[in-house]
């Protein structure tokens, strides 16, 4: 399936592909969101919980985060409110 013409690829000013990180204990979901985002050109890693999603944001550095906020532990909310305080240029990747 080929993408519309009026639906450009999300792209960096440099060209280079926008990366997501899917953060969801539901194995199924998680698959199913990274298949997506991949259909759409996004750069996916995901992770099965808050402490493999912080260790992710630090070396893979995502545009943006798709996060469970109802995962088992309180590592969400943390994660959440880490990303909150930290300036743009080093979010969640200190």
């Amino acid at each position: 399936m080929s993408r519309p013409e009026a639906l450009p690829t999300l792209q960096h000013p440099d060209g280079s592909t926008m990366r997501v990180l899917v953060v969801d204990d539901e194995g199924s979901l998680r698959e199913l969101l990274t298949m997506a985002l991949r259909l759409e050109a996004w750069d996916v890693r995901s992770a099965e919980d808050g402490l493999q999603a912080v260790r992710l944001a630090r070396e893979f550095r995502p545009d943006a985060v798709v996060l469970d906020m109802m995962l088992p532990t309180s590592t969400a909310w943390r994660y959440c409110g880490d990303c909150a305080t930290t300036p743009p240029a080093s979010r969640c990747c200190s």
